[in-house]
């Protein structure tokens, strides 16, 4: 079986069943049934073995064809089109980050994504570094929400 590091605990614990269990038992099998109180163990064992270390019910990667990302050049102040495969697992936690979507990040995990993924297209950032700065431009948003309001306060005075 597999051993899950704490971080995963918290995480799945966190979403919880329902959410998890939409990544994990997406595609149920019929010779596989979902255990419940009166199944037996080594039926039990199976049916965990094929869910969460096979991976047999995962639910797949969304697909996508590849788009055109539009990315602004300071160096050359000019537009530059790029076109990439956007859905492998590695940029869908990326991008999961980036959104800030846990159960984006998790099904990524699940899929294989690697969480040293680094993204050579934006600077070399990982899902890690990236779930950070989104953290962070929420809070600037926030602040300049406030800000827009105070002066929208202070003008009708």
């Amino acid at each position: 079986m597999d051993t899950w590091d704490i971080e995963t605990l918290l995480v799945m614990s966190e979403l919880g069943n329902r959410h998890v269990n939409d990544i994990y038992e997406c595609q149920m099998l019929d010779e596989y049934p979902k255990p419940n109180s009166d199944t037996d163990a080594i039926t039990r064992r199976t049916y965990i073995e094929a869910k969460y270390v096979r991976k047999l019910f995962l639910r797949p990667l969304p697909s996508s064809p590849n788009r055109t990302i539009r990315r602004w050049n300071l160096v050359k102040t000019s537009i530059q089109n790029k076109s990439m495969p956007i859905w492998n697992p590695n940029f869908y936690l990326y991008d999961g980050a980036r959104q800030r979507n846990v159960p984006m990040m998790l099904h990524g995990l699940a899929l294989g994504a690697d969480k040293n993924y680094s993204n050579e297209d934006d600077q070399k950032r990982t899902p890690l570094i990236q779930a950070i700065l989104s953290v962070g431009n929420e809070k600037k948003k926030r602040l300049n929400n406030i800000f827009l309001f105070d002066l929208e306060i202070g003008c009708s005075c």
